[in-house]
């Protein structure tokens, strides 16, 4: 579905929405961006509401896939690819550092060759239209990211190493938070909004965090694990949403299969 978006919206402007179709809410597909030759730009989402939302989901059903099988085939790739094309701003980041391992472990051919040698040019694209997506939403929304930030760690130390609970939030945000909900008022950003890392500290605080990392990182035991371990905290999903709770269980209860280093990337 979702290069069926992108193809469609960049060729012809018009956005297939199957979330719309569904529960008659529309997608967060508009970014504001126009660009020289490129012309306007689309966040394209698949089924979800919002293009971040997308790529958490397709990076933690990577993490799955790669956890039992680690071998890098065209799927793969093509799900790596999509969640940099999605052009959220995390997104492209945490995307990048995922194909960057696979082309570093992929065995030596001339189309790796041209692709290290277009890269400069790929990496231009990409960060222009991130820097540029950053400048459209105005600085309300790196403000309201950085005062969640600064309301988390002004908690009390105590809170901040055990942090508030499951169904805790920070106190200087409980009034509003059990009243309205809208956490926008306090000038702060959705509490999931700068990483499940982070949501992790809210609610378990630093210990919280570690002991799931400490875990996470013994069990994975491969590199590739790992970094998409290392992925998925950065994206924003919650620690309550069934794909990350269905990836802790398949860890839980599955032994890694081991990488073969470059045998797994498939070059065909």
């Amino acid at each position: 579905m979702f290069f069926l978006q992108f193809i469609v919206v960049f060729g012809t402007g018009y956005y297939i929405d199957p979330l719309k179709a569904i529960t008659g809410e529309p997608s967060r597909y508009g970014a504001q961006i126009v660009l020289p030759v490129i012309g306007q730009i689309y966040r394209c989402t698949g089924f979800y509401e919002e293009p971040s939302t997308y790529s958490g989901f397709i990076a933690v059903l990577l993490a799955c896939k790669l956890y039992l099988n680690p071998k890098v085939d065209k799927i793969v790739i093509l799900c790596a690819i999509s969640i940099i094309l999605s052009f959220s701003v995390a997104a492209i980041g945490y995307g990048s550092i995922i194909i960057l391992y696979f082309l570093l472990k992929s065995k030596a051919s001339y189309l790796k060759y041209i692709i290290f040698l277009l890269s400069p040019l790929a990496v231009a694209i990409i960060a222009g239209i991130a820097i540029e997506r950053l400048n459209s939403l105005g600085g309300d929304a790196q403000d309201i990211r950085a005062n969640l930030n600064a309301m988390v760690f002004a908690q009390q130390l105590p809170i901040l190493i055990f942090g508030n609970g499951a169904l805790g939030i920070m106190p200087a945000a409980a009034d509003v938070m059990n009243t309205t909900g809208a956490v926008f008022r306090l000038g702060i950003a959705s509490f999931n909004d700068n990483g499940m890392w982070l949501f992790f500290i809210i609610k378990f605080g630093f210990f919280g965090l570690a002991v799931i990392g400490s875990y996470l990182f013994v069990k994975t035991k491969t590199l590739l694990n790992r970094i998409m371990f290392f992925v998925i905290l950065l994206t924003k999903l919650s620690f309550l949403y069934f794909g990350f709770i269905f990836y802790i269980f398949l860890i839980f209860n599955n032994k890694v299969v081991l990488d073969n280093d470059n045998k797994n990337i498939d070059n065909d």
